[in-house]
C-alpha cells in the first residue's frame, strides 16, 4: 500500500503466501478509487469492480470457482 501525507494514496496490492496476487486496487486521498480486482489462490479472478470516492460504483462481477460469471451487481 502506498501512503502520501499520512493518507493512503496510490496502489494497493495484497499477495497470498505463495506469491500469487490476492487483490489489486488503488486509493486517492484515503478512499478506494478506481479498478478493484480480487483473485483466487490459483490466479483466476473472483471479483472485479470499480470504486468512486470510497464507494462501490458501476458493474461488479463475481465469478465462481470455474471462472464463470456467478453474479453481476450494479451499484449507483
Amino acid at each position: 500500500m502506498e501512503w502520501q501525507n499520512d493518507q493512503k494514496n496510490g496502489k494497493w496490492e495484497q499477495y497470498y503466501e505463495n506469491g500469487q496476487t490476492r487483490l489489486t486496487g488503488s486509493y486517492v486521498a484515503d478512499m478506494l478509487s478506481g479498478s478493484f480486482i480480487s483473485y483466487n489462490p490459483d490466479g483466476s479472478i473472483s471479483i472485479k469492480g470499480f470504486y468512486t470516492s470510497g464507494a462501490m460504483d458501476g458493474t461488479w462481477t463475481y465469478y465462481n470457482e470455474t471462472g464463470e460469471t456467478d453474479l453481476v451487481v450494479e451499484y449507483k
